[in-house]
C-alpha cells in the first residue's frame, strides 16, 4: 500500500487502522442473512442432490497468519508451528458472508471457535427442523 500510494509505512499502518475500524463498525449491517427467519432453502446446491437438500448455507474456518507480543507469542501458535488467528465464517449460496468470528488464539481447537461462534447473537441458527 506505501508503494502504491507512496506513503509511508506509518501512514499506511494508521490508516489502514482507522479503515478497518470503521468496517468493523458496519458488520451488523453488511454481515448479515438477506434471509433472516432462515426459512429460504437455495436452489443452487441441486446439482448436490441428496448430500445438501435443505442446505441454507457453508461454514468454515481458517487461519491467518499474525504478529504477536513475545509475552502472548506461545497462545497463538497453530498446528503448524505458527502465529495465527482463527476465524471462522458463514455465507450462503450466493456467496454472501452472513457471519465472521474472529479473535480465538491460533493455538485453540477448532471446535472450541465453532461454540465459541454459537454463542453470538449475530450467529445464524437455521430453524427448528
Amino acid at each position: 500500500m506505501g508503494e502504491r500510494f507512496k506513503r509511508g509505512l506509518g501512514t499506511v499502518s494508521e490508516r489502514f487502522g482507522q479503515v478497518l475500524e470503521c468496517v468493523a463498525n458496519f458488520t451488523d449491517v453488511i454481515c448479515t442473512p438477506r434471509h433472516v427467519d432462515m426459512s429460504k432453502v437455495h436452489d443452487r446446491p441441486h446439482k448436490y442432490t441428496p448430500f445438501f437438500d435443505g442446505t441454507i448455507g457453508a461454514i468454515d474456518g481458517t487461519h491467518i497468519r499474525i504478529s504477536v507480543d513475545r509475552v502472548f507469542h506461545d497462545d497463538y501458535i497453530n498446528r503448524h508451528g505458527w502465529p495465527s488467528q482463527n476465524v471462522v465464517a458463514v455465507c450462503d449460496f450466493d456467496g454472501w458472508v452472513t457471519f465472521l468470528g474472529v479473535g480465538m488464539a491460533g493455538a485453540v481447537h477448532d471446535m472450541r471457535v465453532l461454540r465459541e461462534a454459537w454463542t453470538k447473537p449475530r450467529f445464524p441458527h437455521p430453524p427448528p427442523g
